[in-house]
């Protein structure tokens, strides 16, 4: 009898044993089943308990995340500089071409400013002070000339007459002196009355009453000269030019 106690016992002991090996395993249990447990997850040296269906971020993407930032702001930053730079070197070319332009003007200014200290001013001259200095000149300047084609040119002098006129000699072969004639504009216009000074040309004559003269500026002289008929001594008509001229 005693021996079947110690039987139950022991079987109690046992039971006892199992139940608490088993109380002590349901959490694991639980876990696997899919219930709100903790699962370990290593951090360096220690576990910490993270509760399933919570995001754990990878310790390594952030930094990739950063550096790809990170990537990308010098590269703004870059475009910014190049974008400065270029507008600058813009301004720059810009306000060279200015400059240029400004100094260009300033140069053309100054060339003509030079030209214009370098020419003399002309001063503005009436007609009719034009023409006082055009007769004066014909009155004081040495002149030359002759009374036909074929004689060489010779001494001519102007001389006043009477109040307002003139006389003018060409010591020339036939030795005419006539009455001359000024224009408006101050330049020898006609010769009138004819006739040789000297007594042995007095069978020469000039057949016309009044020679008119045409002037010309040449580029050493200026030449006034008009067309006559020559009457000679036999008799008959021979084509004779007038000429008085001065030196420019």
């Amino acid at each position: 009898m005693q021996s079947h106690w110690n039987a139950v016992a022991l079987f109690a002991a046992v039971l006892l044993a199992a139940c608490s090996d088993a109380g002590r395993e349901l959490p694991a249990s639980s876990v696997q089943s899919g219930g709100a447990a903790s699962t370990p997850v290593e951090s360096g040296s220690s576990a910490v308990p993270v509760s399933e269906g919570t995001v754990v971020a990878d310790a390594d993407a952030e930094p990739e995340r950063d550096e790809g930032l990170n990537e990308g702001r010098p590269a703004s930053a870059s475009a910014s500089a190049s974008a400065s730079a270029s507008a600058s070197a813009s301004a720059s070319a810009s306000a060279s071409a200015s400059a240029s332009a400004s100094a260009s003007a300033s140069a053309s200014a100054s060339a003509s400013a030079s030209a214009s200290a370098a020419e003399p001013v002309q001063p503005v001259v009436s007609p009719e002070e034009q023409a006082r200095l055009e007769k004066q000149l014909w009155l004081e300047s040495p002149l030359y000339g002759s009374d036909n084609h074929m004689a060489r040119a010779r001494r001519v002098t102007i001389t006043p007459s009477g109040d307002d006129g003139y006389r003018v000699l060409i010591a020339n072969q036939m030795s005419f002196e006539c009455d001359l004639a000024f224009n408006s504009r101050g330049q020898p216009a006609r010769m009138t009355h004819c006739a040789p000074k000297l007594p042995e040309n007095s069978e020469w004559k000039v057949v016309q009453k009044e020679v008119p003269l045409h002037c010309s500026a040449l580029a050493t002289e200026v030449v006034c000269s008009g067309e006559y008929d020559l009457g000679m001594p036999a008799g008959g008509t021979f084509p004779g030019r007038m000429t008085i001229a001065r030196k420019r």
